[in-house]
């Protein structure tokens, strides 16, 4: 947690909603979270939203799955050091 008690903020990738809301339940004990339902708005997300500290994951979505979310992070020398975690 950094020193304004904000706690860190990761992103949930999938494009099941069912999905995301049961990993944000498990998460947000701990993490603010932001959502994203395919892999597009999270790259988007990834760009705009700052202090993301990590990614959960899921590889199969519509218009751009997670290899392509990972290969586009592994682009941008800003987010290719942040962890991602693969759920599918």
């Amino acid at each position: 947690m950094d020193t304004m008690n904000r706690p860190e903020l990761i992103l949930i990738v999938d494009d099941d909603a069912v999905s995301r809301a049961m990993l944000k339940r498990i998460f947000a004990s701990e993490y603010a979270v932001v959502e994203a339902k395919d892999g597009v708005e999270a790259l988007r997300l990834l760009r705009e939203q700052p202090g993301i500290i990590g990614v959960i994951l899921d590889l199969c979505m519509p218009l751009m799955d997670g290899f392509g979310v990972m290969a586009g992070m592994q682009g941008n020398p800003a987010l290719s050091c942040l962890p991602v975690i693969v759920v599918t």
